[in-house]
């Protein structure tokens, strides 16, 4: 996958256009970008793809992105249903100011960052995006799909009564990719 980080979507634009599509500067960047794009070719078979431009939301904005060999990018698309009587600011609120602190603390090395599709496949959307800082961050909580170590299911006791506060504001399910830096 290609993840392409901008400081703002005003420097996004800059690249792609409302459709995606390239701008100017997009086209001149990807034609510096031809040669390693060229080699990397060798090693893959091409394939079509989609896009999303995701942007972190203000409620997530207080921490540094960094970017590491090992990182661990787990990436978890939303379903989200509103509770009856629920607005979308009290349900991203609430995640924001209770539920991501309190599991931040228990889960060690993770950050996770709050997100909305802005264009593309997934326009409108909600996602999560834990950071973590490595492999074994994320396995000493889930060593397996599914599977919690003690320290997983301690985390996950941890924040139960929040969690539940939470499904009264709105509920989802998400599927989700866990992606290596390289």
């Amino acid at each position: 996958a290609w993840i392409w980080y901008f400081d703002s979507p005003g420097l996004q634009a800059q690249y792609w256009d409302e459709e995606g599509n390239f701008t100017q500067a997009g086209g001149v960047a990807m034609e510096k970008l031809g040669a390693v794009i060229e080699k990397s070719n060798q090693f893959v078979e091409a394939a079509e793809s989609g896009y999303t431009d995701w942007i972190i939301l203000p409620q997530s904005t207080n921490r540094e992105l960094e970017l590491q060999k090992g990182t661990v990018l787990g990436w978890h698309h939303m379903d989200l249903t509103l509770a009856p009587g629920a607005t979308l600011s009290q349900f991203l609120d609430f995640m924001a100011e209770k539920y991501i602190p309190e599991l931040e603390k228990i889960a060690r090395g993770w950050t996770i960052y709050m997100m909305k599709g802005d264009r593309g496949e997934h326009a409108d959307d909600y996602a999560l995006m834990y950071w973590i800082e490595s492999l074994e961050a994320r396995d000493r909580l889930e060593p397996e799909e599914g599977v919690l170590t003690e320290e997983g299911k301690s985390a996950v006791a941890g924040v139960e009564p929040l969690f539940n506060e939470l499904q009264e504001l709105g509920t989802w399910t998400s599927e989700y990719t866990d992606w290596v830096i390289q």
